[in-house]
């Protein structure tokens, strides 16, 4: 019952880097034991049949991967057994459903007159999801995960007693096993950053010395390295001077964008620096995206620190001695 990674295949097939995943998870025995076979030895009608209800262990989809978009689940019997019907009139039927993650499967069927031998494989069984995707996200296996198998058969004439069971010859009896594998589809989390030929998560912007009461603004770009776009952020105040401010807007997928920053005019009375580290925290942008998990619709974050230094404007008294002392060393300049 071990689920195991199998295999990843990562494929580029749109703008939004939609990617897949393969999961295998563990053989479900469909039918064993006295349900391989059933048999009816009455005439008139009666169905005579044997139920087997077996449950799989199946991964859930790691939502640090990405956003999930679709889940394709395959069940498929091995080695591709054949199922016998035999007898004279009536007729059997075969019959196994899947239900994983709160989404019903078409089921595998064989229906046919008694009398014969059908020696063939049985169809996959296939469980294609674009809704309830949140029950196939997190950790561990995937909570619904039962199988249904039947075998019937009905004797309504004839002088043989009318059996189905599992094999391929009239005396093999043989256990129905089902493996299991499964295939999500998602997007690539947002990922911003301060540059674009990296991840950098950190980022100081010093506007300089500054007069007093004077504001100031400079740019700096925010790209997206992920396969979903970048919402607009929600911005947090970590440390400092909380005198500065950010603007900007949504970045697409595999993009740039220009950001503003401010520093809000200060009028200290001494020379005096200001400093603040602010947390920028995108969501994935999922709009385009026709359906999804909203469990596994990720935020990430990138912090910036910016800086400024103001000098004060000299006092009218200060002013006053200043230009005495200007006019002093002008006159001892002239006398010299």
């Amino acid at each position: 019952g071990t689920t195991m990674l199998s295999l990843a295949v990562l494929l580029a097939t749109s703008a939004a880097q939609a990617e897949v995943i393969t999961l295998t998870g563990d053989n479900v025995t469909l039918l064993s034991g006295a349900n391989r076979s059933v048999y009816d030895s009455t005439i008139g009608g009666t169905v005579i049949g044997a139920t087997q209800i077996s449950s799989g262990a199946l991964g859930r989809f790691d939502p640090t991967l990405g956003v999930l978009t679709k889940v394709v689940a395959t069940s498929t019997i091995i080695p591709g057994i054949g199922f016998i019907k035999g007898g004279s009139g009536g007729s059997a039927y075969a019959y196994s459903a899947w239900s994983l993650g709160g989404n019903s499967s078409g089921s595998t069927t064989i229906n046919a007159a008694v009398n014969n031998i059908y020696d063939f494989d049985w169809n996959p069984i296939t469980v294609t999801s674009t809704a309830n995707l949140n029950n196939f996200v997190g950790a561990g296996n995937i909570a619904t995960n039962n199988f249904s198998s039947y075998l019937t058969v009905n004797k309504s004439s004839g002088s043989q007693n009318a059996y189905a069971h599992s094999g391929t010859t009239l005396t093999q009896k043989l256990d129905l096993v089902a493996s299991q594998s499964i295939v999500y589809t998602y997007s690539t989390h947002s990922n911003a950053s301060f540059a674009s030929g990296g991840d950098l998560n950190d980022l100081t912007i010093d506007f300089g010395e500054l007069a007093s009461g004077t504001s100031n603004d400079k740019s700096f770009s925010i790209s997206n390295l992920g396969g979903l776009g970048l919402t607009n952020f929600t911005l947090s105040f970590l440390a400092g001077d909380d005198v500065f401010g950010i603007t900007g807007g949504n970045v697409a997928a595999g993009g740039s964008a220009l950001y503003n920053a401010h520093f809000a005019g200060q009028s200290p009375l001494a020379l005096t620096g200001y400093d603040v580290t602010y947390r920028l925290t995108f969501t994935d942008s999922v709009i385009g995206l026709g359906q999804y998990a909203s469990s596994s619709i990720g935020t990430n974050y990138i912090d910036l620190t910016m800086q400024a230094s103001v000098a004060p404007v000299p006092e009218p008294a200060s002013l006053s001695l200043l230009a005495l002392g200007s006019l002093v060393l002008i006159r001892r300049r002239r006398t010299a």
